[in-house]
């Protein structure tokens, strides 16, 4: 991720009624994996999955799953991206429950983190900071205050300094401000950085901050070493893949052929690369415990290309690997 990337991407349009992740699978569960959904379709399966009455929320969800890259916007319709039809692929064996399972927690901390990574960091860095203080209002004007004094650019400045002035002179905090810090909170009670009551980091969430101060916030190339603690408590604690060991090549090989098959578009034939990423990279540190990053991933898929045991691969409009037609072991 770019510097510019950084203060760029971030999810700005939240209220409290898009805090509740786990709903976030349950509408994704409800939606048929290849459609393309108008708007007049989106729009009431939403409001009827989530039991709002209102516009104005069921627009916000939507925004946000575009934003964590699991709706695609084509021109008027919507359609589960790539990474969306992972996540149905990671839960359609999940009851419903409250909380997250582990495949889930795995998968949007790599959401959120990869997509709304400075806002997330100085919200855990200000809780860090600020552990024994009981005034939350102060946390939240400061949490802002440090927001309109940075680069990031997904909130409007003056309307933050406005509010945050209202509440240095009458002590008032603005319902925007508590709205967007409270939907941010229960994300990272959901990814168990907070504990469920205070504002008080979990030893993950400090695991977390620390790796992010010491890396510089660059995370591109390690989000699932950052993953590992939901297996071990410790980022970058698991082995990680290495293609040149006969027993990870063969384990690699194995879980791309069953990605290739539930990612391929038969008729065209072709399959999803973004979908066969995210899902082998998940599973082998769920079923595996072994750390390989998309990076590594496309280093690998780029040397079976060449070697012919991937027939071809295609480029998307941002010129980014995106399908791969033909796959054979032997």
């Amino acid at each position: 991720m770019s510097i510019e990337q950084l203060y760029t991407k971030g999810i700005s349009n939240i209220t409290r009624t898009e805090s509740d992740v786990p709903r976030f699978t349950k509408i994704c569960q409800k939606l048929h994996e290849h459609k393309l959904y108008t708007w007049d379709e989106i729009m009431p399966l939403v409001k009827n999955l989530t039991g709002f009455t209102k516009d104005s929320p069921v627009r916000r969800h939507i925004a946000v799953f575009k934003k964590l890259g699991i709706f695609d916007q084509r021109d008027a319709t919507y359609i589960l991206s790539s990474e969306g039809r992972v996540l149905l692929e990671l839960t359609k064996d999940k009851a419903v429950e409250e909380g997250l399972a582990l495949p889930e927690k795995i998968f949007y901390f790599r959401a959120f983190f990869s997509n709304a990574l400075y806002q997330l960091f100085v919200f855990l860095e200000k809780i860090d900071q600020k552990q024994n203080l009981t005034n939350q209002k102060e946390v939240i004007a400061d949490y802002f205050r440090t927001i309109v004094d940075s680069p990031f650019k997904i909130w409007q400045k003056e309307s933050l300094r406005r509010d945050i002035e209202i509440y240095k002179s009458r002590g008032q905090l603005q319902s925007g401000l508590q709205n967007k810090f409270d939907c941010m909170k229960a994300w990272l009670r959901h990814l168990e950085l907070l504990e469920d009551k205070g504002l008080v980091l979990t030893r993950l969430g400090g695991e977390v901050v620390k790796d992010l101060k010491s890396n510089d916030l660059y995370i591109g190339e390690r989000i699932f070493s950052m993953t590992n603690i939901y297996l071990t408590g410790k980022i970058g604690s698991l082995p990680v893949f290495d293609y040149a060991q006969n027993t990870h090549r063969e384990l690699f090989l194995e879980l791309f052929e069953l990605a290739y098959t539930l990612f391929e578009t038969p008729q065209l034939g072709l399959s999803d690369a973004k979908s066969i990423r995210c899902f082998l990279c998940v599973k082998l540190l769920l079923d595996h415990q072994l750390t390989l990053e998309e990076k590594g991933f496309d280093d690998i898929v780029n040397k079976l290309a060449r070697s012919h045991i991937i027939r071809s691969l295609m480029t998307g409009r941002d010129r980014k690997l995106a399908f791969i037609s033909g796959f054979s072991r032997s």
